[in-house]
């Protein structure tokens, strides 16, 4: 199952939700104003806190702030990685792939 973190308001959100609408592909919508705590949990694993995040079955998947970390998996549990990405359109690649 694809779940999406999402802000109000963010144009970057925005698209992501259009592109996954249009691919006619299934996803959990969570949005940081009502999960505050959640969001809070995401941003601990991943680093940043830009949005949107993309969790994959447990990996995590996110604009890099750094680009050092564009393409770098780093595993925090067994069941959890992240990965950093260049932009939005390399995270729905990424989900097209999935």
């Amino acid at each position: 199952m694809i779940k999406i973190y999402v802000l109000e308001g963010c144009d970057k959100c925005k698209k992501l939700k259009s592109n996954l609408d249009s691919l006619k592909l299934e996803y959990e919508e969570i949005p940081c104003e009502q999960y505050p705590n959640m969001c809070d949990n995401i941003e601990d694993i991943t680093g940043v806190d830009s949005y949107p995040m993309v969790n994959l079955d447990g990996k995590i998947l996110y604009i890099a702030e750094k680009y050092s970390n564009i393409g770098k998996v780093k595993s925090i549990t067994e069941n959890i990685s992240t990965m950093g990405m260049y932009s939005i359109d390399n995270i729905i690649d990424a989900i097209k792939n999935y």
